[in-house]
């Protein structure tokens, strides 16, 4: 019994050393899925922005070539819409890119450094009218 003094305390530090790389675990891991939450929270919402985007351009006759920042033949919902994809809260360096690949447009919206991306394809289908 006389070897035994200080051995509960010994334990009870042990005990103590692993139930706290156990609690910086568990909150390490929360922190980690909280940052997670608000890249996919901005991913839905840029993934809205870009699904409206699309819905007004299937809408309308305008050339794809006008879906491009800085152009004359903007129309006055693309260039509102590009004022608000700026709002997206949380989101930083937020990009708007759109290019012209035989006939198909690519539109692209990244944010913090390139990282996080969504990207679209939009195919214009022609109305072919019904033979009579």
């Amino acid at each position: 019994m006389k070897n035994q003094k200080g051995s509960t305390l010994l334990e009870s530090l042990i005990a103590l050393i692993i139930f706290s790389f156990g609690a910086l675990g568990s909150m390490s891991f929360q922190a980690n899925m909280i940052a997670k939450s608000n890249v996919n929270s901005i991913r839905l919402e840029a993934t809205m922005y870009m699904s409206s985007l699309i819905g007004a351009i299937e809408a309308s006759n305008v050339d794809y070539s006008c879906y491009k920042e800085n152009q004359d033949c903007a129309t006055q919902y693309f260039i509102t819409w590009l004022q608000q994809l700026k709002t997206i809260k949380g989101a930083k360096n937020i990009q708007f890119k759109s290019e012209v690949v035989n006939e198909v447009l690519k539109l692209s919206i990244t944010w913090g450094e390139g990282s996080h991306k969504v990207t679209s394809l939009v195919k214009r289908i022609s109305y072919i009218p019904e033979k009579q």
